[in-house]
């Protein structure tokens, strides 16, 4: 039985009392009755009232989360982008435990330590330290040397990936 049936319903007892209509009690109690009765009728349309932003609130998250994935997905190479100056080493790729989707962040994003998951609002929180920085010296000491970081193979210092030497400034131990 809904509010308004209620109040009708007590409206309709009220009536079958048959009580005396010039006591102060009976004046009372229909005047409480008709305060239900006119809260039940509020009550109502506020409940269609929310029932139809309900229903363009769903509207409007599908419109944007359609608007999010055209975005997102035209901008997309492998780091998450389709720009043609992309210089994907500056961006992240992290999974969400919640939802298990990828995220694309750049540093800035990911120096900021947290955020929140824009596919499912997952609280999610960075912890830098255990990122380890590659040592760019020559004797792959992942960082524990007190090297010049300097490459001792004979090639000149400017040599790269394809370096003859094949030391790429890295000494095969």
């Amino acid at each position: 039985m809904t509010i308004k049936e209620q109040a009708a319903y007590l409206k309709g007892m009220l009536s079958g009392l048959e009580l005396e209509e010039n006591r102060k009690e009976t004046k009372l109690f229909k005047e409480i009755i008709d305060l239900l009765h006119n809260m039940s009728l509020s009550i109502d349309s506020l409940e269609n009232d929310v029932d139809e932003v309900c229903e363009q609130l769903e509207i409007m998250d599908e419109d944007l989360a359609s608007i999010e994935n055209s975005v997102c997905h035209d901008k997309q190479c492998g780091c998450g982008c389709e720009e043609d100056d992309c210089d994907c080493d500056d961006f992240y790729e992290v999974t969400c435990p919640k939802c298990g989707k990828k995220i694309c962040l750049d540093e800035d994003t990911l120096s900021e330590e947290e955020m929140n998951c824009p596919n499912c609002g997952e609280f999610l929180e960075f912890d830098l330290d255990d990122i380890e920085d590659e040592c760019s010296c020559c004797c792959d000491c992942d960082d524990d040397c007190d090297c010049d970081d300097e490459c001792d193979c004979d090639c000149d210092d400017d040599c790269d990936d394809d370096c003859d030497c094949g030391c790429n400034h890295k000494k095969d131990k």
